[in-house]
């Protein structure tokens, strides 16, 4: 008779478990990506890049990549959760369009650059050099038709 108790204690425990928790998507495996940005063979200082997976992605994994002031970047994905964002470092493997966003106030949309090459991220570490062919002039862009006001830059 106990032993029946505790059976269904457990099995009960178990049930409540997987019906009452919401499951989440693991991430995939990650490997390491480093890479520069230049445009005229010099680097690109600041921005970022956004990478988007060239398939469906059902699980809603970002990658992206944050470009240092010497042009240099490295890879992560982020993926929200019930509890925020989780960043972790390093891109699945996959092939990938790109798009550089540069440093901006936020006033303005359109200053984006849509790299034209795919790139193929494999396991272990991914090193690639991408050569934007166009940088917006200053004033370039459309005004933003939301009612956000623009922010401070982050490196001015």
């Amino acid at each position: 008779m106990r032993t029946h108790r505790l059976r269904f204690s457990v099995t009960a425990v178990i049930l409540i478990g997987l019906c009452g928790c919401k499951r989440e998507l693991p991430f995939p495996d990650l490997h390491p990506l480093e890479g520069k940005i230049l445009r005229d063979g010099k680097p690109v200082k600041g921005g970022g890049i956004i990478f988007i997976r060239e398939s469906s992605d059902p699980t809603g994994l970002i990658v992206n990549a944050s470009v240092n002031d010497d042009g240099t970047f490295t890879g992560s994905s982020s993926l929200s959760t019930g509890n925020g964002a989780v960043i972790k470092p390093g891109v699945p493997i996959g092939r990938f369009k790109a798009v550089f966003h540069p440093l901006s106030d936020g006033s303005v949309t359109g200053l984006e650059s849509t790299i034209d090459e795919v790139f193929e991220f494999k396991p272990g570490m991914n090193a690639i050099a991408i050569e934007i062919k166009t940088l917006q002039p200053k004033g370039a862009g459309e005004p933003r038709d939301d009612a956000n006001p623009p922010r401070e830059p982050v490196n001015p």
